[in-house]
This record gives structure tokens, sequence and C-alpha cells, in this order.
């Protein structure tokens, strides 16, 4: 969201040493206390370095060194909600959380159904320069559900995927014929997996956690029925589908089963989802108030099974800020008097309880993705 942060110094040495820390190099090793020997902006040296011309950037042991994340799945918000969010507040975030490269969704208003707002998110990351943006357009028209984009165009434009996200592509004759142009222009089609007739009106995980806090309840089968709807769309048609945001073992289980099977699809989940349960949401706290819901601590440990044995291919955080009155629409109250707290601890519970209802759903993630999920 929106920050106060002082901008990134852009300024290039000509010689720089980075000593310290540990590096990450991805399916390999890591390697402790390197010098990392950089001229031009070119890394030249894995190794002990002597340049006396170089400026030398100390790290302690507790710091890493790595390539630059991608992130698959992120909001950054603009046009629309800049209040919670804009391309460079988003871009300069993502950098600060370690992302070089962010793909952003396009449930914004007006949606990213069309080549022309492409090519306005293209040139707000040009202008921020920070994180590379790669823009998803929308599947359909206004991400209403009825009318497919112009995908072509789109994908002249620059979209790297598809995805009504935020809604799934709820018409399975829709979501076919967008698996059929996939197919034609060999990108993804994302989809967030939800039927909306099981989860309407719910707030949280359905299950024990929702019956102690007396919520309505969103089952898991919200996702996985959809889930395995794609997954048999997608072996009809030989179109790439992306499962976004898997969050229970149901799901992990189908997607096992697809990838065994050789249909064309790929997953992701968050950190969030193999990190923390609905238990977190005990206290009512609007930051564990996702989509989907946290879920339990068997799903947790699917999940994390499922990024261990590749049945889910990558960690994305869709990364969802809002403005403070959208997360908090009934802003807590302080109370210093105790025997007044003891009094009105009712109804303050009650309006945690309202509170959560209102909230909007979405987490942070860019600047947490790297602490929960390490």
């Amino acid at each position: 969201m929106p920050t106060n942060r002082k901008p990134i110094v852009k300024q290039a040495y000509k010689n720089l040493i980075i000593r310290g820390g540990k590096l990450v190099i991805p399916g390999k090793k890591i390697v402790a206390n390197p010098d990392i020997y950089i001229k031009n902006g070119v890394i030249k040296k894995i190794g002990k370095s002597q340049n006396k011309d170089a400026l030398v950037i100390n790290l302690i042991d507790s710091e890493y060194i790595s390539p630059g994340f991608i992130d698959l799945h992120c909001h950054l918000r603009e046009p629309g909600f800049i209040k919670s969010e804009t391309v460079k507040t988003g871009s300069l975030s993502a950098i600060a959380g370690g992302f070089t490269q962010i793909c952003c969704m396009p449930n914004t208003k007006p949606a990213i159904d069309n080549p022309r707002l492409v090519k306005f998110i293209q040139s707000q990351a040009k202008k921020a320069d920070y994180a590379q943006v790669l823009v998803i357009g929308a599947v359909t028209k206004n991400r209403a559900g009825e009318e497919l984009v112009d995908l072509e165009k789109m994908v002249q434009a620059g979209v790297v995927a598809i995805s009504d996200d935020g809604s799934p592509v709820y018409n399975p004759e829709i979501m076919r014929d967008a698996l059929l142009l996939s197919k034609k222009c060999d990108i993804p089609v994302i989809n967030h997996c939800e039927v909306l007739t099981l989860s309407k009106d719910g707030v949280i995980n359905l299950g024990r956690v929702s019956k102690k806090l007396g919520l309505k309840g969103i089952p898991d089968t919200a996702e996985s029925i959809m889930v395995l709807r794609d997954i048999l769309l997608s072996e009809q048609t030989g179109g790439w589908v992306h499962i976004a945001h898997v969050s229970c073992q149901k799901s992990v289980e189908l997607i096992s089963w697809a990838k065994k099977r050789g249909i064309r699809i790929t997953a992701e989940t968050c950190p969030h989802y193999f990190t923390l349960t609905d238990k977190n949401c005990l206290s009512l706290n609007t930051n564990f108030k996702v989509s989907p819901s946290l879920r339990t601590k068997a799903d947790v440990e699917a999940i994390k099974q499922a990024l261990v044995d590749g049945t889910i291919d990558a960690i994305a955080t869709d990364h969802a800020p809002w403005h403070s009155k959208a997360k908090n629409p009934l802003k807590p109250q302080m109370h210093t008097d105790q025997h007044r707290l003891e009094k009105n601890r009712l109804n303050l519970r009650l309006k945690d309880l309202s509170n959560w209802n209102k909230a909007k759903s979405g987490m942070i993630g860019f600047e947490t993705a790297f602490a929960l999920g390490f």
C-alpha cells in the first residue's frame, strides 16, 4: 500500500563488493560469507576480492543474497483503487521484499480487459522504474464472466496470462473457450477457483473456528469442486490451466491426480497457506481475512508436502493491500479504564465480529513473503 518510505537510491557504482551473509544459488547450494564482485552492474566474480576502488557492502550472517524473486500473482490496485496501492508503490514494495519481477492481476476499475489498459500499466511501471511489471489481462470483458476479451490483441499488447482473479470464471462454457484460446496463444488461464453458491456470505473457513466465533463458514469444497471442473476442461481442450492460491488438501489431491494423467495444469500457493491456519482468525485481526480463507493444520501440511514433491509449482504472494478503512471499517476504540473495558467486553467482541464481517479480504505480501516462507 502507499508508503512514506524514502525511494531507493538509484546510483550505479562502477565497482562493488558484497561481502558476508549467505548466497543462495537456486537448485544448488547456499554459500556462506561470499565475496561478490560487481563491475559496471555485472557480476564478475564470486570469491575473495581485493579491489581497493570498490564500494564494500558488509552483510551480517542472517542476511541473504539471491537472484531477484518473481511473483506470479499480485494486486497493484491501479487504476481505480489508488488509495490502497499504485503501480509505483507496489513495485517499490516488491523491490523491498526482494521481488524484481511481478505479475499484476486485472481486478482493477476498470478491469484490464483491453490493450489500452495493458499499455497504461506498462507505462506506469516504466515511469516507476523499480520492479519489472508484467500484466495479466482479464478473461472476460469487465471481468463480468459473459464475453471473452480479444485475447490475440491482448497478447500482442504484452499480457503474459489471463485471469478474472478476484472472481472465478464461473461459466464452464466461457472457461472452455478461454482454454481453447489459451492453447492457441500458449499462455495460461489463471483461475480463482470458488463455487460462489457454496461460499456466499462466508467470511472464514468452515470448521471448528467458524463455529466457535459464530461466523458463516466457507467449505473447502467451494475451491476443490471448481478445481476439478477446470482439470476436466483442460483435459478436454488441451489448454493450460493454472490454479491460483491453492489453499486446501482436496485441491492438492486433485492437482496431483491431474498431473499424473498428463493434463496441462500448473498451480501456486501463498506463504500464508503453508504457515498460518484458521486458528489465527480467533484473534479477529482482519489481516488474517483472506480469499480463499486460511484453512486447517491438515491443509497446511498437505500444501507443504505438495511444494516439496512438485504438485504445486510455485509460491506467489497474492499481495492484496487495502487502505486501513477497508481492512478495519469499524475503527477499534482504545479503552484505558479497566472497569469500563470489562463492562463493555461483550459489546467490544460484537464490534470485532462485525468489523471482521465487513472487512475486505486481502493480505500484504511483498515484504512478508520471504519471512513467512523461508
